[in-house]
C-alpha cells in the first residue's frame, strides 16, 4: 500500500519542481508585473505539462506555489523558493483554491485527510 504524503511533504514535493532561484531582475516598468510574470509563469507551465493531467493535487499544490510566488516576489531581484515560500501562506492558497470552486471537491476531501506533517 502506498503511504499517501501530509500537507508539509506535498508543499516540499511541490517547493523541489520550482528552481532553487529565479533571477526576476527586469527593467519593466509594467505595474502587473510584466516579464516577471511572463517568467513565472513559464516555470508553471513547464511543471505543469511535466505532471500531466494524472496529479490534480500536484498540479493545484503548484499553482499555489505559483501565486505565493507571485504575491511575494515583488520589488526583489533574486528569489529563493525555499527561503520566501512560506508553508503558512502557501497553505492558505490550497485552501482558497480548493474551496473557490465545487469543481474541487473531490480534491479538497483528499486534502482535508492528509496529516499536517
Amino acid at each position: 500500500m502506498l503511504k499517501m504524503l501530509s500537507r508539509k511533504e506535498l508543499f516540499y514535493k511541490t517547493m523541489s519542481m520550482w528552481p532553487d532561484s529565479i533571477n526576476l531582475h527586469f527593467d519593466d516598468r509594467d505595474e502587473n508585473g510584466g516579464k516577471r510574470q511572463q517568467l513565472l509563469n513559464e516555470i508553471y507551465s513547464q511543471i505543469e505539462s511535466s505532471l500531466g493531467q494524472t496529479d490534480e493535487l500536484t498540479l493545484l499544490s503548484s499553482w499555489a506555489f505559483h501565486q505565493v510566488i507571485s504575491s511575494t516576489a515583488v520589488g526583489v531581484d533574486v528569489f529563493f523558493c525555499s527561503e520566501k515560500v512560506l508553508y503558512d501562506l502557501y497553505e492558505q492558497k490550497m485552501f482558497e483554491n480548493l474551496r473557490g470552486d465545487d469543481c474541487w471537491k473531490f480534491e479538497l476531501d483528499i486534502y482535508l485527510k492528509l496529516e499536517t506533517e
